[in-house]
């Protein structure tokens, strides 16, 4: 039958192309395509590119349509499956985008590995412009994280075309899918193209990452503060400036759950450590509230030293009188311990002896000073008389 339809064609377009304009060559498969078999349809799509015209796309919606029409019976009937791929296909390489609605439909109602696969690479060409069809694929997006977090296994090659079509689309409705998708840990890959797709979103990627630390849930804000800092597509100055917003953040938002607070630390720590390696004086102030807090949390036990440790060497490269000031008098208490008789921890006093030596203030002499009087260690003693050395 498909031989006998192919003849058919031939004869027709040598006896009668030159009678016939394009519309209505396109009827004549139309009507083949309606009153065929499923085998004939396919025939008819192949035929109809064979014949290297452009205007079939009316033809290739209508082939969607009959698909969408009959999705019951695509698992069991291989040549719907085979109508529905090389319509999208078609489609794709014609970008007929009156077409989008329909291969968004197909997407939607044909779970198959590559029939995804292939609408999404229609829908990169010709849904980039529509708004319905973007939101649909976000929410699409959004709906196989929620399972997946709940414990359903996804097709991870779709969400990665996903992950890719969403950002070639550049809508900026795109970036809490995306985002969530990242922090989900689909895989290394799907991590790795989200955050290369969040780059290609038409706002600026550190107002988005910003957006998440001012507005979403400590956990959220942590992610969003991890994924900029570390990536390689962002400017030291630009990493300055969110880390000094998340720390604002960590430190002025009341929290009353413990793992809530615990998460509000590990943003202080994490946003410190950057402000410390940049030397980021502007920070000064907040790094000293974080340095009370840090104090504060280590005397109580709920905070590990290294914290603690952390915010005195931000401190000591902060090259900021108040900086000086506060680790003086920081001195000042440990050397009173020590004066009475108090254990002391040697790493916490020689960070604070080293940052002071990095300060070079002469506001901290007298108490650099004292330190060399007290029962102190030989290895503290020689720091404190390094760091007087140092002073200005």
């Amino acid at each position: 039958m498909k031989k006998y339809l192919s003849i058919f064609l031939l004869l027709f377009l040598v006896i009668g192309v030159s009678a016939q304009d394009t519309n209505n060559l396109l009827d004549t498969f139309l009507d083949n395509f309606e009153k065929a078999t499923d085998e004939i349809k396919y025939q008819v799509l192949l035929d109809a590119v064979d014949m290297g015209m452009a205007g079939f796309g009316p033809l290739y919606i209508k082939a969607v349509n009959y698909v969408i029409d009959n999705q019951a019976s695509i698992r069991k009937n291989s040549t719907l499956n085979q109508i529905g791929q090389f319509a999208v296909n078609q489609i794709a390489k014609t970008a007929y985008k009156p077409a989008t609605d329909s291969v968004w439909k197909y997407f939607t109602i044909d779970a198959t590995n590559e029939s995804r696969l292939i609408a999404l690479d229609a829908m990169k060409i010709i849904a980039i412009d529509n708004e319905r069809v973007i939101k649909g694929l976000c929410d699409w997006l959004e709906a196989q994280t929620s399972s997946f977090r709940a414990g359903a296994t996804p097709d991870l090659q779709v969400i990665r075309s996903t992950v890719e079509t969403l950002g070639v689309w550049k809508n900026n409705v795109a970036f809490k899918p995306l985002f969530n998708a990242m922090r989900i840990k689909y895989s290394e890959e799907i991590t790795r193209a989200a955050e290369k797709a969040i780059l290609q979103l038409e706002g600026d990627p550190k107002d988005l990452y910003l957006s998440v630390i001012k507005d979403r849930p400590m956990d959220e804000k942590l992610d969003a503060l991890k994924t900029l800092l570390r990536s390689a597509d962002f400017k030291d100055t630009e990493k300055a400036e969110v880390a000094l917003a998340a720390l604002e953040v960590a430190l002025h938002t009341n929290l009353s759950d413990s793992d809530e607070k615990q998460t509000a630390r590990l943003i202080r720590y994490t946003a410190t450590e950057e402000l410390s390696r940049q030397k980021w004086t502007a920070a000064a102030n907040l790094i000293i509230e974080h340095f009370n807090q840090s104090i504060d949390e280590f005397d109580k036990g709920v905070s590990a030293k290294i914290f603690l440790i952390s915010a005195i060497t931000a401190l000591g490269n902060m090259q900021n009188n108040n900086a000086a000031k506060r680790l003086t008098l920081y001195l000042d208490l440990l050397n009173s311990y020590t004066e009475h008789s108090q254990p002391y921890d040697e790493q916490i006093v020689l960070s604070v002896i080293q940052s002071l030596e990095s300060l070079a203030d002469s506001i901290s002499s007298s108490t650099l000073l004292y330190t060399r009087y007290l029962n102190y260690n030989d290895t503290i003693k020689k720091a404190a008389l390094k760091a007087l050395q140092s002073l200005k």
